[in-house]
């Protein structure tokens, strides 16, 4: 996946940005149409205070209000979960009416901070958030093929997919 993307980031740092449409959801990338990984919290300049979300596939950022859901947009029911003495830098957004999470990586709180990686270095939370929450994560990070396997094979379980039909 690392090398896929490579490419579609390539691809994605080449298009003019007057060119990407505006995507309905707004909750999926406008480049690749790709769910996001994670949010980030930019400081400095214009954009600062701004929430945008990250593509794990294309590593686009757009835009998004934060008082909304990243994953279904609803406005209600939004809380935010951390771990007790972590890394305060990173948290997850919990939505009640979808009943998933996202995690929010703050550059505020640390300015190197990168949704991408930080994703993938604060696996603790979303162990907390599996075994102590009712919420999902709302779209798995593609550098854990292992995550994204076991989600399918656990929808597949479920009898949602037909094994058949892939």
């Amino acid at each position: 996946m690392a090398a896929l993307q490579v490419t579609y980031a390539k691809r994605a740092a080449a298009l003019n940005a007057a060119d990407v449409p505006y995507t309905d959801p707004a909750s999926i990338c406008p480049v690749c149409a790709s769910e996001p990984v994670a949010s980030v919290l930019r400081i400095g300049g214009k954009a600062n205070g701004h929430r945008y979300l990250h593509c794990g596939t294309c590593c686009t950022e757009w835009h998004m209000v934060r008082v909304k859901c990243s994953h279904c947009e609803s406005t209600k029911g939004i809380h935010y979960e951390t771990i007790e003495g972590g890394n305060d830098a990173i948290t997850a957004e919990t939505c009640d009416e979808c009943g998933t999470y996202r995690k929010i990586v703050n550059q505020e709180k640390d300015p190197m901070a990168e949704p991408l990686a930080d994703d993938l270095a604060s696996l603790m939370l979303d162990l907390l958030m599996s075994e102590n929450t009712k919420f999902k994560r709302s779209s798995a990070n593609p550098l854990l093929f292992v995550a994204v396997a076991e989600e399918q094979a656990e929808t597949q379980n479920q009898g949602l997919v037909d094994p058949a039909a892939q």
